[in-house]
């Protein structure tokens, strides 16, 4: 007697952009073998990863009975052409918020029923990054498993959640002491952290355009709340969140702030740093730089080149940048 197959899994992956389901130049982890994965991204990022699609929302459907190969099918937030969040005002982020709330949940939605139309498995689980809130709560409704991936290690979880699930206390002693940097905050199972190490969206009260960045990461955290169970659980019935970490390096954390939820070590999820062994089956988002600026920074004498960044969701201002064109000069260099 043969044995029971099991259940052919589908994951839907969706992100903002291709680089949040797995933070390293080559893209998110490769495919597997087991399973069929879609990952579902904004038509801005999908059409840079794709330009040579005939439309810019056109899905990318992997082979018939490729299991394990990676379909892309996007969704619309209604900024196709893309949205710089600091690049304007307070204002167009809100409307840049508003529009991937509705717009978003509402292209989404039809994600399901393209993948049904082209002959897909159905969707047997939704992993969902941060500020995707509504995925979570559409997958809610179809009954769909979901899973939270959070790409930071877990530490930063903590930090967040501890933040936003310790009560009115912590978040108004933020608030009170955001201008005193040597500050100490301490939050359930860490140590006690300066407000200078606090993510600035819990310190910067004046930017609106933060503000409107983490209204998406707290409604995301909050849709992990909701599908808490009341009362007692068992491990099984816990909010899946996939962390990037492992357990080897976090243990204590994921111990002692998270016993109510089951995480999942899944990190690092980053490249093998062996960008020159080759590769039968390429997973990379985009062309690789054939620029050799690697060659041309190790050419450069030791402390000679200076790196400058101005945070993971900033894009350099004109004040900024006539900033760094003016550091060199006291030293006689030209930038």
């Amino acid at each position: 007697m043969a044995p029971p197959q099991k259940e052919q899994q589908h994951y839907l992956v969706v992100a903002p952009g291709p680089h949040e389901p797995g933070p390293s130049p080559r893209g998110p982890p490769g495919p597997c073998d087991w399973a069929h994965v879609t990952l579902s991204t904004a038509v801005s990022a999908h059409r840079r990863m794709f330009p040579s699609l005939s439309a810019p929302n056109e899905d990318v459907i992997a082979g018939d009975g490729d299991v394990g190969g990676i379909s892309y099918f996007p969704y619309s937030d209604g900024y196709d052409e893309g949205f710089c969040l600091f690049a304007g005002d307070s204002d167009a982020a809100w409307r840049n918020l508003e529009s991937f709330d509705r717009v978003g949940r509402e292209t989404f939605a039809a994600v399901f029923d393209r993948l049904a139309a082209c002959g897909r498995p159905p969707v047997t689980c939704v992993v969902y990054t941060f500020v995707m809130w509504w995925a979570a709560d559409l997958a809610r409704e179809k009954g769909i498993p979901r899973a939270m991936y959070w790409i930071q290690p877990a530490a930063m979880l903590a930090v967040y959640y501890g933040y936003l699930h310790a009560g009115g206390n912590v978040q108004r002693l933020v608030a009170d002491h955001a201008d005193e940097p040597e500050f100490e905050v301490a939050m359930p199972g860490l140590p006690p952290m300066a407000i200078r190490d606090l993510p600035s969206f819990f310190t910067d009260l004046t930017d609106r355009r933060l503000a409107a960045v983490f209204y998406g990461v707290r409604r995301t955290l909050e849709q992990v709340e909701t599908d808490r169970p009341i009362g007692e659980i068992t491990a099984r019935e816990k909010p899946m969140v996939l962390v990037n970490t492992t357990e080897e390096l976090e243990a204590d954390v994921i111990a002692a702030v998270f016993p109510d939820l089951h995480v999942i070590p899944i990190g690092p999820a980053v490249g093998d740093g062996n960008a020159a062994a080759p590769s039968k089956k390429s997973n990379d988002m985009y062309e690789h730089d054939e620029k050799a600026y690697m060659e041309w920074l190790d050419e450069k004498p030791a402390g000679s080149v200076v790196y400058v960044s101005f945070g993971s969701m900033s894009t350099t201002s004109k004040r900024q940048k006539e900033e760094i064109r003016r550091a060199p000069l006291p030293l006689g260099r030209s930038p």
